[in-house]
């Protein structure tokens, strides 16, 4: 081993333990993202250029007013909706 150690503690007690708590997620939202543009393309649609999307849409702040998130990812729970 490379001497790295890990632990399963909870935020409060790295805290108070004088430690930095990091969560690593292994998320496949990007990857379900990258292949939806891939598909797209193959497709022989126009590619999607993600940095082009408007950030102030009213119809999608309409949808997230509604709590209409269902698959959002951080969006989708009850609590949020």
């Amino acid at each position: 081993t490379d001497g790295t150690v890990t632990t399963t503690l909870e935020y409060h007690t790295c805290e108070t333990l004088g430690l930095v708590k990091m969560d690593f997620l292994g998320l496949s939202n990007l990857t379900v993202i990258r292949d939806t543009l891939n598909n797209i393309e193959a497709n022989g649609k126009q590619r999607i250029d993600h940095t082009k999307i408007p950030l102030d849409d009213r119809a999608t702040y309409d949808l997230l007013s509604r709590g209409d998130t269902l698959g959002v990812f951080q969006l989708d729970s009850d609590g949020m909706r």
